[in-house]
């Protein structure tokens, strides 16, 4: 049985392993006060993943260590999907479409966080917006400023494959990725339509449109730049499920910051329980005794999620 690790901009390699080992840190602080009370402060969990391999073949060998060691972006990192959710890629790796995961556009006046979904959902993508966002290229979606107005992007992924194959209750994290930023800040929320609010879940204040210029040419760093926004349950709230879902249907809303700024995506892909990690160490994969006996190479990757 294999995992799944990669960059979001390519197909995510399978590596059979012998052993995952998954845990989360809450990140719970508690002290106690002057008179003994019981003070906590309670923040979203991250997780660790350790997957022991002791029959690596050569070519997952290669493709592994090739994978954990591409430093060529600051905050680019992995994705990981870990088993058994790994062997349903369909039902975990989602794209906007015209038939199932939809895609829209709009801009407003108003802060779009402070509105109701149903006012915001407008224009949905056509055809060829859809196809310039499904492909890691030079095409992309391109929301001009408008003067006086937020522009955003509305992007539903229907979950209901994952929960016939699972439960609802095993969604323990959706994580967005968007390659494209020409404006800042970006700001990521989720919709909840129990509370019928938007929850903020992450924020980027980078760009640089000179940025690598030569000899890739000039723009193509707006279009790669990688955003990342990873859903994990807000304190307080009681599931993903329950309070982020409805008719197993998630709502991303990526919206500017500010208003008369553009807002563009060249690809979209949502992860569900697929985590943004970073190689904390590869351990002894290097171990060539083992080759010789045609029983293959062992070590331990870790993870830790971003």
């Amino acid at each position: 049985m294999g995992f799944l690790i990669g960059k979001s901009n390519e197909a995510l390699t399978e590596i059979e392993t012998t052993a995952q080992r998954i845990s989360f840190d809450a990140f719970i602080d508690s002290s106690r006060s002057i008179n003994k009370t019981l003070q906590t402060y309670q923040y979203k969990e991250k997780g660790s993943f350790k997957y022991e391999m002791s029959f690596l073949s050569d070519s997952d060998y290669r493709a592994i260590t090739n994978i954990a060691r591409n430093r060529n972006s600051l905050r680019e990192g992995l994705f990981t999907i870990p088993i058994p959710y790994s062997h349903y890629s369909n039902a975990s790796i989602l794209v906007p479409s015209t038939t199932t995961n939809k895609a829209y556009s709009g801009n407003s006046t108003n802060k779009p966080w402070e509105a109701a979904l149903n006012s915001l959902i407008d224009t949905e993508f056509t055809t060829i917006e859809y196809d310039s966002i499904d492909t890691y290229d030079i095409d992309y979606v391109n929301l001009a400023a408008v003067t006086a107005k937020y522009n955003y992007m509305i992007f539903s992924f229907d979950l209901s494959s994952f929960v016939s194959l699972f439960d609802e209750r095993e969604i323990r994290r959706l994580t967005l990725c968007i390659n494209g930023m020409n404006s800042s800040p970006i700001r990521f929320f989720a919709y909840s339509p129990t509370s019928e609010n938007w929850y903020n879940i992450e924020d980027y204040y980078y760009y640089d449109s000179t940025a690598f210029d030569a000899p890739y040419g000039e723009g193509l760093f707006s279009l790669n730049k990688q955003l990342v926004a990873s859903l994990a349950l807000p304190w307080g709230l009681d599931s993903i499920a329950t309070d982020f879902l409805s008719s197993n249907k998630v709502y991303f809303m990526a919206v500017t910051g500010a208003v008369n700024q553009s807002l563009i995506a060249q690809y979209v892909r949502c992860f569900v329980n697929g985590y943004w990690v970073s190689p904390a160490s590869v351990l002894d994969l290097e171990n060539f005794a083992t080759a010789f006996t045609g029983a293959g190479r062992t070590g331990n990757l870790e993870l830790q999620e971003i």
